[in-house]
């Protein structure tokens, strides 16, 4: 999961705002194969809303880490 995390809590915040839109996506494609069938609205729906998830989890991991630390803003 390190590997989603993103570098600064900014693309953090961005993240979370993409990771939204790609959880409604994936609602409405769930509710395209209940209404209409069709494995492939099923894997979308699966598919959006794993990558939604996984997308606000590591901006959260982020968000309550903080950013790194600057190499002009160590102590010496």
């Amino acid at each position: 999961m390190n590997s989603l995390v993103p570098p600064t809590v900014r693309q953090a915040r961005w993240l979370i705002l993409g990771g939204i839109f790609a959880l409604v996506l994936g609602v409405l494609r769930g509710y395209a194969f209940f209404a209409h069938g069709g494995l492939i609205f099923l894997i979308l729906s699966v598919l959006f809303v794993g990558i939604g998830a996984a997308s606000i989890i590591a901006s959260v991991l982020r968000l309550r880490l903080g950013d790194p630390p600057r190499d002009g803003d160590a102590r010496r």
